[in-house]
């Protein structure tokens, strides 16, 4: 027997029963007390279907059921569903006690029972049973806060990429992982051309927003994989993994061409705007330290602004030696 959901705050129970006449005497039982009956079932898969469409309060459950699902199979379906279950019984063997505890039932009422009995157990059950909502609510949104926290401490409040703390958490990361795979990376590292003279001659505040839409660009440009990060005043770190030579000049050559590609507007004004990138290619090995790849893309960086600024150089490790600064192509 399956009835409409009751427009009601009372609770809400589903009665899974297979003897009609004891099912009948429940229901009238849980009516009496003030509970609102959602339906009732005498077999697992009915019980779990009707479940899943009403989402009751509680769950009365004969253990013994008729069928390939027994009650504790059903309950076991029911509670992954997040739905409290109260096991009726008249009799049980320890085999069978155990594997009801396996499935943390809220109670259990021994039969016969009588009105009195009923309404202790599934009262404290629906106690329980809200406790528990409020504590999972209550650790969900304090896990919600702890990550945002997190997040707050790992990024730059300005550009809203990664900070210098976060930076450090993800390349351990990406460089463990291209280790393991002993993948090619690239790290860049890229320098706002001029940007003193910006704030100097614009105000920080446009400084500040140039250093905004420079992250934006520079994200625009890469793959969900890589990492961007505010390396320090008007520098960005940048991180590719699986990325060839030739794929890391492209990307620079892709950065550079699009900080250029239009000016950038600030209090009405249009600020001309390039960068420099210094890029170190090499493949991952176990002697290879995030300091190293850091160290030659700074002295590429360097060698690109000797070159005129507004472009990139590549420094890659080939058989076990840097070459400097190779594929030189500074952009005009």
């Amino acid at each position: 027997m399956h009835t409409s959901p009751v427009a009601s705050t009372q609770p809400r129970i589903l009665v899974v029963e297979d003897e009609r006449l004891i099912a009948a005497d429940i229901a009238a039982s849980l009516k009496h007390l003030g509970y609102a009956l959602c339906g009732s079932a005498q077999d697992g898969a009915t019980a779990v279907k009707l479940a899943e469409a009403e989402r009751p309060d509680l769950v009365l459950m004969d253990i013994h059921l008729q069928g390939e699902m027994d009650g504790i199979d059903t309950a076991a379906q029911l509670r992954d569903a997040g739905i409290p279950v109260v096991y009726l019984t008249a009799y049980a063997d320890d085999s069978t006690l155990e594997r009801a505890r396996a499935t943390q039932p809220y109670g259990y009422l021994l039969k016969p029972f009588n009105e009195r009995e009923l309404h202790a157990v599934v009262q404290v059950a629906l106690e329980r049973s809200r406790a528990d909502s409020e504590l999972s609510a209550s650790n969900k949104t304090l896990a919600t806060e702890l990550d945002e926290a997190r997040q707050d401490a790992l990024t730059d409040p300005l550009t809203k990429v990664w900070n210098r703390k976060g930076m450090d958490e993800m390349l351990n990361a990406e460089m463990g992982r291209a280790r393991r795979g002993q993948q090619r990376v690239a790290l860049m590292l890229l320098d706002v051309d001029h940007f003193k003279q910006v704030n100097d001659d614009r105000g920080h505040p446009a400084g500040d927003h140039v250093l905004k839409e420079i992250a934006q660009r520079i994200r625009a440009c890469l793959r969900p994989s890589d990492v961007v990060a505010r390396y320090g005043g008007d520098e960005f770190l940048v991180f590719a993994g699986s990325c060839s030579e030739p794929a890391a000049g492209t990307l620079a050559q892709r950065i550079v061409s699009r900080v250029r590609l239009r000016p950038f507007v600030f209090g009405g004004q249009e600020i001309p705007i390039t960068v420099t990138i210094g890029v170190a290619s090499s493949v991952v090995t176990v002697d290879l330290p995030v300091a190293t790849l850091i160290e030659h893309a700074d002295a590429a960086l360097y060698a690109a602004k000797s070159d005129g600024r507004n472009g990139y150089r590549v420094a890659t490790l080939f058989a076990g030696a840097w070459v400097p600064l190779a594929g030189k192509t500074p952009t005009t």
